[in-house]
C-alpha cells in the first residue's frame, strides 16, 4: 500500500477496517511487522489441485513485500512462517467441516 502512495493514516484505517470485518483481535506491537507482512502476502498462496492452500509462494511474498516497502529480515521471515503454518492448519479445519 505504501508503494502505491497510501499514507500511514490510510493504511491504519484499512487495517482497522479489515480487523473489524474479520473479527476483532489484539496484536502486540512487536508482532505488527509480521501481521503486516502476512496481510501483504495474502494473495500469494500456492494451491493444491483440490484448491487447498498448502503454503506461500515465497518469491511472490518477496515481491509483494518489496512493493509494500517492507524489509524482510530473517526474524520477520521466521514469524511469517509461523503464521503460515497456523493458517494452513486453520484452512484444513475449515475444509474438514
Amino acid at each position: 500500500m505504501r508503494a502505491l502512495g497510501a499514507s500511514e493514516d490510510q493504511i491504519s484505517q484499512w487495517l482497522s477496517q479489515q480487523q473489524k470485518q474479520n473479527k476483532e483481535f489484539a496484536v502486540r506491537p512487536e508482532n505488527w511487522p509480521a501481521v503486516e507482512l502476512f496481510l501483504v502476502a495474502a494473495t500469494q498462496w500456492r494451491l493444491a489441485a483440490n484448491g487447498a492452500p498448502y503454503g506461500l509462494d515465497y518469491a511472490g511474498v518477496e515481491l509483494a513485500a518489496r512493493w509494500a516497502k517492507l524489509n524482510i529480515t530473517p526474524e520477520l521471515f521466521a514469524d511469517l512462517r509461523i503464521m503460515e503454518q497456523a493458517a494452513i492448519g486453520r484452512f484444513a479445519e475449515l475444509r474438514a467441516r
